[in-house]
């Protein structure tokens, strides 16, 4: 498979395309999975604790002794043939509070890393709608580039026509050869410009630099739509920014580790059961 695979996308198309295979918002898709993982376990620690163990030996060769018992000599086995043994143990907590806490601080732990996911998405979104501009401005500015050196050729070969007819000096065609040389490394630039943000942009969305992007909106359209967002106005809530989310939840979690070394000294409380069986 040699053909490059090529992508076409809109600026919210990239978003939701970054959103899935970026690796920064990858990377904290496993932190939540961590996060519920641990909370299993921490759950788990205050779930009944089962023990038991089976032993079982048989015994080949039992040891014997001659007894003379009343003139008649008796062999007298000094052991069983088998020895089983059973026993189970169960330990339940009652009171514990660094399991409580723990618990809580585990619970806290997964929605933190929620609320990082959530904020590594919006950070990505925002990353890929800039990389997308970018592009979009290099393509511009390359188009410019392009006119710019088509003009500055068919000004030095108007005055290179009227050099040859005697109403320019050779000084005015050397100085329209160093504007076209100019206008070539110009359109140089914005020809390497253009592959610096393409990768930027590809590698932000996750995607191999291989492979060829195609960009659906236009440069007018992404300018219109930021002069609209920027003219529009709604309630302030802080609840509805992420960053003081989390720096509430991170304020939550340091308290706890306040309680928690405060809680090494709560009394606990378990139950225990142990009990055992023996067969010979």
């Amino acid at each position: 498979k040699n053909k490059k695979e090529n992508l076409s996308f809109t600026v919210v198309q990239a978003q939701a395309y970054a959103v899935k295979n970026a690796y920064s918002v990858k990377d904290k898709d496993y932190d939540v999975q961590a996060a519920k993982k641990d909370i299993l376990y921490s759950i788990s620690t205050g779930l009944p604790q089962i023990n038991h163990s089976f032993t079982y030996q048989y015994n080949i060769d039992i040891m014997s002794n001659v007894i003379d018992f009343n003139g008649q000599k008796q062999v007298i086995k000094m052991g069983t043939p088998y020895n089983a043994t059973a026993s189970v143990s169960i330990d339940q907590k009652i009171f514990d509070g660094s399991y409580l806490l723990g618990l809580k601080a585990s619970k806290l732990y997964k929605k933190l890393a929620i609320e990082s996911k959530e904020k590594a998405e919006i950070d990505i979104k925002e990353t890929v709608t800039n990389a997308y501009f970018l592009v979009l401005a290099a393509e511009e500015n390359f188009k410019l580039m392009t006119e710019n050196l088509t003009l500055s050729q068919n000004n030095l070969i108007e005055v290179h026509t009227f050099y040859e007819n005697g109403f320019r000096e050779l000084m005015d065609v050397e100085q329209m050869k160093l504007l076209v040389k100019q206008a070539e490394n110009r359109l140089a630039d914005a020809r390497q410009q253009i592959d610096v943000t393409r990768a930027v942009l590809k590698f932000s969305m996750g995607i191999p630099v291989n492979t060829h992007i195609i960009l659906i909106d236009s440069l007018n359209q992404h300018i219109d739509e930021a002069l609209g967002e920027a003219g529009s106005f709604t309630d302030f809530t802080a609840e509805n920014y992420i960053d003081y989310r989390i720096s509430k939840s991170t304020a939550i979690g340091q308290k706890l580790v306040v309680k928690s070394e405060k809680a090494l000294f709560w009394p606990k409380i378990s139950l225990f059961y142990s009990n055992s069986y023996s067969a010979m």
